[in-house]
């Protein structure tokens, strides 16, 4: 008899971040106080967990704004800078050329 163990799906996510990105990381980090956080692995895994619940919820407000269900990660993003999604600043407010 085969025996199966109640085991949780594990996703590992790597990905690395250069200049004006990993600054904002960090400052997000600060602002967010994940830096107080004791270990890397830690703190990353508490920011992702952050990161993915903005997702769901932006995903599902341009859900019932548009009518769409499934967008593209390229519509969200568009969505997205959308002056009017955003209440406060948007990415180019923080980051002038």
């Amino acid at each position: 008899m085969d025996h199966e163990t109640n085991k949780s799906a594990i996703r590992r996510i790597c990905a690395d971040f250069v200049e004006d990105e990993a600054t904002d990381i960090e400052m997000m980090e600060v602002a967010l106080g994940i830096h107080r956080i004791r270990g890397k692995a830690d703190r990353d895994a508490k920011l992702i967990h952050v990161a993915f619940m903005a997702l769901k919820r932006a995903t599902s407000e341009y859900r019932t704004k548009t009518g769409k269900r499934y967008p593209t990660a390229d519509e969200l993003v568009q969505w997205l800078s959308r002056p009017e999604a955003n209440a406060t600043t948007t990415y180019q407010e923080l980051r002038p050329e």
